[in-house]
């Protein structure tokens, strides 16, 4: 494809009076098309995204938040297990299909510590809507009752790939008391102690929200 220049620099707008054009056709040759544009959103909440006038298709990646991991005992001395991660979803929907022009993206919390003893808290989904379709969702990971030394660490989400592009996970706390780290590990869990001297486990990571529009 030979492209659009201006001058010698390549063009990366085009726009048809004031409307912005996601390709250019010299007869029945493309020409030009508008690169993909990626965003992420990382703050866990609620955000409206406007569709890009330009964009035809979106791609969503999503995963949840990490769960914390389960208190120590207070009584023998066990460190508390480690949580679940988040978990991924993706796909891609035709925006022009739906005539959508903003879609809803919820960003998952990790989960947080409670106390010794105690079941940590889950991680929170992320999702993404669009008015007319159908809503992705990311699960949040979820805490682990028990102890034992050999399961304190937090779990790992590892990598996605989604249409060749690879997303990549957070890691979960490896050693006790040690947070998961963004987007979607899990925290290990508390350490134990005696006469009531375990901790709390260690938070989960929080989750993540990929869009990257396309014209093609």
């Amino acid at each position: 494809m030979p492209g659009l220049h201006t001058g010698d620099a390549p063009a990366h707008s085009v726009y048809v009076g004031d409307a912005l054009a996601h390709s250019v056709y010299v007869g029945d040759a493309l020409v030009w098309r508008r690169d993909p544009e990626t965003l992420s959103y990382t703050a866990p909440g609620v955000v409206t995204v406007p569709v890009p006038i330009w964009a035809r298709f979106v791609d969503r990646v999503a995963i949840g938040g990490g769960s914390a991991g389960h208190g120590g005992n207070g009584a023998n001395g066990q460190p508390g297990r480690g949580g679940t991660a988040g978990s991924w979803s993706s796909d891609t929907i035709d925006l022009a299909a739906l005539s959508a022009t903003s879609l809803t993206v919820t960003v998952g919390a990790g989960g947080t510590g409670t106390a010794r003893e105690q079941l940590g808290n889950p991680g929170t989904a992320s999702t993404i809507t669009v008015p007319g379709g159908s809503a992705l969702t990311a699960a949040g990971g979820v805490g682990i009752a028990g102890y034992g030394g050999s399961v304190e660490a937090g779990a790992s989400p590892g990598d996605h790939t989604h249409i060749g592009v690879t997303y990549t996970g957070g890691i979960g706390g490896a050693a006790r008391n040690t947070p998961g780290t963004a987007p979607g590990g899990a925290g290990a869990g508390g350490n134990g102690g005696v006469f009531g001297a375990g901790s709390p486990g260690a938070n989960g990571g929080d989750g993540r929200v990929w869009l990257t529009f396309r014209s093609y």
